[in-house]
């Protein structure tokens, strides 16, 4: 079984594997089994579910909707999906389809995503991400990283950057992470002058240095693609050290808090006590005084 995806207004298609899926989800942001990087597309769109021999379709309640053969779904309520049935979310078309050769499969999804932003430029508009080196022998030399790429074995020395064809002289690894790239690699790399986590994805503009090599990361397709989550994202020391100050809280732990702060707020402080009491002595006293002088 395949999933195909056309983009109507560049006629590009493509397919992908879905064999060995049961269920999926479609939508914008990275984390659904297939990511559709376009703003008319809802974060979490629709959910596919394999169903013995068929296959139902939910919309989960997106903005934009999804259509069936042009009947509009209604949010949250599951129907059947033949093969063949024309899924239309605006400029995404989607269909089942069976004995079609697939060119992705849901682990490729991060290179389905950049392709699908690059069927609506220009073949010359945009290109691939590269390293270019700016500290080292080889200063201005760059190297260009294939899009189709789920691993590709790496080497980095004092003086070079290479890609290599066979893992046999690598000492790192480029991988895919989502729809950007990492690496991975037990060398001690700086990245904007902080340690490299291995496997981390390296975000645009990004300086990796080993040793007296220094190299720069572009992506020119990053400014297109949603916003990585922050777990996914490289971080630079200040943003480090405003995640360590400014660390998210769950909403019981916000109410808690505010409650904390209010009551703190309402009680009065030490010396505000003693400065009550005193005068409610003071108070007490005068009128005792007032009474004997009456009585």
């Amino acid at each position: 079984m395949q999933l195909q995806i056309r983009r109507k207004s560049s006629g590009a298609e493509h397919t992908l594997d879905i064999r060995e899926v049961d269920e999926l989800t479609v939508g914008r942001d990275s984390s659904n089994d297939v990511q559709l990087p376009f703003s008319f597309v809802s974060s979490r769109h629709l959910h596919l579910r394999r169903v013995e021999k068929t296959w139902s379709i939910t919309d989960l309640g997106s903005t934009n909707g999804t259509e069936v053969d042009g009947i509009k779904l209604q949010p949250h309520r599951s129907f059947g999906l033949q093969i063949g049935a024309l899924v239309t979310i605006q400029d995404i078309e989607l269909s089942l389809a069976e004995s079609i050769p697939a060119s992705f499969t849901i682990a490729h999804s991060g290179t389905l995503v950049r392709q699908l932003l690059k069927d609506g430029l220009a073949t010359d508009e945009i290109d691939s991400a590269f390293f270019e080196v700016i500290e080292g022998p080889n200063t201005g030399e760059r190297v260009y990283i294939p899009d189709h790429l789920d691993a590709v074995p790496l080497r980095i020395s004092n003086t070079k950057l290479e890609l290599l064809e066979e893992a046999q002289n690598s000492n790192s690894t480029l991988i895919r992470v989502s729809d950007g790239f990492g690496i991975e690699s037990e060398l001690e790399l700086l990245t904007n002058g902080a340690p490299y986590q291995s496997g981390k994805r390296i975000l645009n503009g990004s300086r990796l240095s080993f040793g007296p090599l220094t190299f720069v990361f572009f992506d020119p397709l990053e400014e297109l693609l949603p916003a990585p989550a922050p777990t996914e994202a490289t971080l630079t020391p200040a943003t480090q050290d405003e995640h360590r100050e400014e660390a998210p809280q769950e909403d019981g732990e916000e109410e808690q808090a505010l409650d904390q702060e209010q009551e703190k707020e309402k009680a009065p402080g030490g010396a505000e006590k003693w400065i009550v009491l005193i005068a409610l002595a003071c108070l007490l006293l005068t009128i005792g005084l007032v009474a004997m002088f009456f009585f």
